[in-house]
């Protein structure tokens, strides 16, 4: 029937057009599936905030990994990395409000499945438990907001 409405040359040169199309039009498709990289810039600030975590600086690993949050919320894997960490530094910190809070973004955003895949040390995983247990006897809160940041006080001496 395509035979009839178009003349043979121009079938066989439209064929040719589309075979040769699809190919290119499949590479598109694949490649803007989920083989994204993160941006450089974020994930330098969570491999920072590792380098002040492991220092004791936990203000500055902080500083770090609630910024490159922000671009790793399409990358689960490393988004539950920085919470964990994150988690951990601000209950060593001494800021348990912002840990909880952290503690349970990662069950509301079901970031714990992605845990085995994240680049965690066991002794982070193992402080990571400890602070659930801790969390898990206390009356569970909803987490609708961060608490505000903490202030510093200025002493008028």
């Amino acid at each position: 029937m395509i035979n009839n409405v178009f003349p043979k040359k121009l079938t066989t040169s439209f064929l040719l057009f589309l075979f040769s199309f699809l190919p290119f039009v499949f590479s598109v498709y694949v490649s803007g599936q989920s083989t994204e990289q993160v941006d450089p810039f974020y994930e330098k600030l969570l491999e920072e905030g590792k380098y002040f975590y492991n220092l004791g600086k936990y203000p500055d690993a902080i500083k770090n990994w609630e910024i490159a949050s922000f671009g790793l919320i399409d990358f689960p894997s490393r988004l539950s990395e920085c919470y964990v960490y994150l988690t951990v530094c601000h209950f060593r910190a001494g800021n348990q409000e912002r840990a909880r809070y952290y503690w349970n973004e990662i069950d509301r955003l079901s970031l714990s499945r992605n845990l085995k895949s994240a680049q965690l040390s066991e002794s982070l995983l193992n402080n990571l438990a400890e602070i659930s247990a801790y969390f898990g006897r206390l009356e569970p809160r909803p987490a609708s907001s961060p608490p505000a940041p903490l202030q510093t006080c200025k002493s008028n001496n």
